[in-house]
């Protein structure tokens, strides 16, 4: 019964570090997000685009 007790505080400790971990690279890389939707909205407004100058007629 112990041991099964353990494994769950075990589980849980890990899962805590690694949601640690995944906030604080969220919010180290908080100053590029602005860069990455300018890039996303630039993908989507060229999208047809590109595909009409790759296409081959």
């Amino acid at each position: 019964m112990e041991n099964a007790q353990g494994y769950k505080i075990n589980r849980y400790f890990f899962l805590a570090i690694i949601i640690l971990l995944g906030l604080l690279l969220l919010l180290s890389l908080m100053e590029f997000f602005t860069a990455f939707l300018g890039a996303l909205m630039f993908y989507v407004l060229c999208k047809k685009n590109m595909e009409r100058l790759i296409k081959r007629k």
